[in-house]
């Protein structure tokens, strides 16, 4: 019984992803092809976390990530972000994002050198004219002091 419940988990996840994936059939049935999912109708983002993970002080020159924005409304959105506080930089996109296209959102950690030995958990706030109006992303990590 868990065996089961296991595989419809591990299925659900796997089609709530965004993944195809072929459900396994009972003997001499065809097999079924789940369809890829599509957010129609609103804006994604490709990550809503980054996890830098455990970085080395003497490698660590900068601290910066892109989020994806993609617009699957049939109209085109414009976005503005806004960085949780004075020690995160960001640039973005600022001409209308047309249907079917993508945009950015940068993050940056201004000083990482201030971070060494410790961990950070940055947020950028994404504010779009379409659905939905409001998409907060992270990114995170540690320095280490070598």
């Amino acid at each position: 019984m868990k065996i089961k419940n296991l595989i419809k988990a591990t299925s659900i996840g796997l089609v709530l992803a965004g993944l195809a994936i072929t459900v396994l059939p009972a003997f001499g049935e065809e097999p079924q092809v789940i369809p890829e999912v599509k957010q129609e109708g609103v804006v994604t983002v490709n990550e809503t976390v980054h996890d830098f993970g455990i970085m080395k002080a003497d490698t660590v020159k900068e601290i910066k990530t892109t989020f994806i924005i993609t617009n699957n409304t049939d109209k085109a959105i414009t976005i503005t972000a806004s960085p949780s506080c004075g020690c995160t930089a960001s640039e973005y996109t600022r001409e209308p994002i047309e249907p079917g296209k993508t945009g950015f959102v940068t993050a940056q950690l201004k000083q990482p050198k201030d971070y060494f030995g410790k961990a950070f958990d940055k947020s950028v706030t994404i504010n779009t004219n379409s659905t939905p109006a409001t998409i907060i992303v992270r990114f995170k990590g540690s320095i280490s002091q070598n």
